[in-house]
């Protein structure tokens, strides 16, 4: 080990003092001992002159006077021998002489303090909720949304017949995901959808599906930007399985956004260095997203254009209940593409079957797609044998690249052109994302009508992690007593009706109305039952809907919230 330098010569301590003598017996008790002025010699005066004379430290703050004092010198007072103060004073006058004098500059002094305690909770604390690690999971991600551990997507009975049946459906939608496994599992784990903890991990290393009955749609853009491809379709992947797997099953919904597409014709402006080194190249990458690769047979069996879906499981339904339903794609649909399906036609198939513009814009875009993967030399740009419509599906007014829903400025103009294809969808709700807000959810229209929601979830944006929640309930409720259905009160058909089996009997009967009619049920039943039959037969549910957002790092935003009656 060296040899610590030798320590600089102190005059103190070169100085030596002859032993001083001292008469014990003449101090007074319980006192310190002093020198007795008369049994000083002139060597011991000389050296305390040297010590005297010796320049103090710098003063601190204790040797200045207290406010309210005289600033008369009190340094000799209580001092040891050569002028040095002692400071005896309390901490808290030490704390008073410190602050600053002036009210003003107390002021500044506690800002300073508040703004360096802000500083310090950023730089330590902060990363503790936005870092991922396992010990993290454990304790759960973000701000979660809670889901009643009994809620089932039907009751006991598969015809509702349950006097206390409950319908319930959770459905939660991701966009724009960019490459960012990360912030994937933090927006999916938030929504209660999977487990990501390590000690959850299925062999392959993806996160375990919690989701039990839930549906997950991701609105498209899952490639790009970001470095991690591979391991976001390998995790939709796992999850899609292991949701159907689930008893009742869940379901993963995946769309194409512009960037699959982009990808699929080698378009790869915006693919980051670290993503080529994870496919082991351009050629892997390449060949993986072609029509014989593990991502290209990905796309062509599980991802779509765009899919409307029911916010209720409708196998568990009563026949006559119009079941809420959402349109989901990733840039948005037009009331001209919604009317024509992207191929002539309408919204509903011959016949008034739902869901034909969107059999027909996903039919054109899975042709349009195989035709982009099976060239031989694609080079960003359509490939030979691209048709009208195919062409027109990659517009500016397809649904991959419309914008007008989230940028055209006049709110009138964009919910009456909303209002036209939703119409045409036959869906309550069109929820895209593609047009990223940082700051979150952008809602337009009335009841949320229109729906973005790409916040720039992955690192290259920097935006808010986020998830859109649809939670979806019909509850059986009381049904009163036929009497009190049809008339016991005012505005009733009343008993006498009750007794001549009509309805005109009664006080409140309409104009018009004569004992003994009847009434349809609906234009495709042609059997005709009196009003009381049917008013028999009715029952009581009570529908719930909420629309939530969720972000990782704030508290959740409910965007739309309604209950009404249906009787059924």
């Amino acid at each position: 080990m060296d040899a610590l330098p030798p320590v600089p010569d102190d005059p103190v301590c070169t100085t030596t003092a002859p032993p001083v003598t001292l008469d014990l017996a003449s101090l007074p008790s319980h006192q310190d001992p002093k020198p007795s002025s008369t049994s000083v010699s002139d060597s011991e005066k000389a050296d305390q002159d040297t010590v005297s004379n010796m320049p103090l430290p710098s003063p601190t703050t204790a040797s200045y006077p207290r406010r309210g004092s005289s600033h008369k010198d009190h340094s000799h007072s209580h001092s040891p021998v050569g002028g040095r103060r002692r400071h005896d004073g309390s901490p808290l006058d030490s704390l008073r002489a410190a602050l600053p004098r002036t009210p003003l500059g107390r002021a500044l002094f506690l800002l300073a303090g508040a703004v360096l305690v802000w500083l310090s909770w950023s730089a330590l604390l902060a990363p503790a909720f936005s870092t991922r690690s396992s010990l993290r999971r454990s304790s759960g991600a973000g701000i979660q949304l809670a889901r009643p551990p009994n809620r089932v997507p039907h009751p006991s009975h598969p015809s509702a017949d349950a006097p206390a049946a409950l319908i319930h459906r959770r459905l939660v939608a991701v966009a724009d995901l960019h490459g960012d496994y990360e912030h994937a599992l933090n927006v999916l784990e938030m929504a209660n959808l999977i487990d990501a903890r390590s000690s959850q991990l299925l062999p392959d290393g993806t996160p375990r599906w919690v989701g039990g009955h839930d549906v997950l749609v991701s609105t498209g853009d899952i490639v790009d930007r970001g470095p991690d491809t591979i391991k976001l379709y390998r995790l939709f992947a796992s999850l899609r399985a292991q949701a159907a797997a689930h008893d009742p099953p869940g379901q993963v919904v995946n769309l194409l956004g512009n960037h699959e597409v982009m990808n699929a014709l080698k378009d790869w402006r915006y693919v980051t260095s670290p993503d080529l080194s994870s496919f082991g190249g351009p050629a892997a990458r390449r060949k993986a997203m072609s029509a014989d690769g593990w991502i290209g047979q990905e796309w062509l069996a599980h991802y779509n254009v765009t899919a409307s879906l029911d916010l209720l499981p409708a196998d568990f339904l009563p026949e006559e209940y119009e079941i809420p339903r959402a349109s989901f794609v990733h840039g948005g649909i037009t009331p001209e593409y919604a009317h024509g399906g992207g191929g002539g036609g309408g919204g509903e198939k011959e016949g008034g079957e739902k869901d034909g513009a969107i059999e027909r814009i996903n039919t054109l875009g899975r042709s349009f797609l195989q035709r982009a993967l099976a060239n031989p030399a694609p080079d960003g740009h359509l490939p030979p044998g691209t048709t009208r419509d195919e062409a027109a599906l990659y517009s500016a007014e397809g649904p991959f690249w419309y914008r007008g829903y989230a940028l055209d400025d006049s709110d009138a103009a964009v919910c009456a052109r909303a209002e036209d294809a939703s119409h045409a969808l036959r869906v309550d709700y069109l929820v895209m994302g593609h047009t990223p807000n940082f700051d979150g959810f952008v809602v337009r229209c009335p009841q949320a009508k229109i729906l973005l929601i790409d916040t720039g979830i992955s690192r290259a944006y920097g935006g808010e992690q986020s998830a859109l929640v649809f939670d979806t309930e019909l509850q059986r409720a009381p049904t009163p007593d036929i009497d009190q259905q049809i008339g016991a009160g005012p505005g009733g058909w009343g008993a006498a009706a009750v007794a001549a089996g009509g309805a005109g009997a009664g006080a409140g009967a309409g104009a018009g109305a004569r004992p003994g009619a009847k009434i349809k049920v609906g234009a495709p039943v042609e059997e005709e039952i009196s009003p009381i039959e049917h008013a028999a037969h009715m029952h009581r549910w009570v529908e719930r809907r909420s629309i939530t957002a969720l972000y990782f790092k704030r508290v959740p935003k409910i965007l739309h919230m309604g209950e009404r009656d249906v009787w059924l």
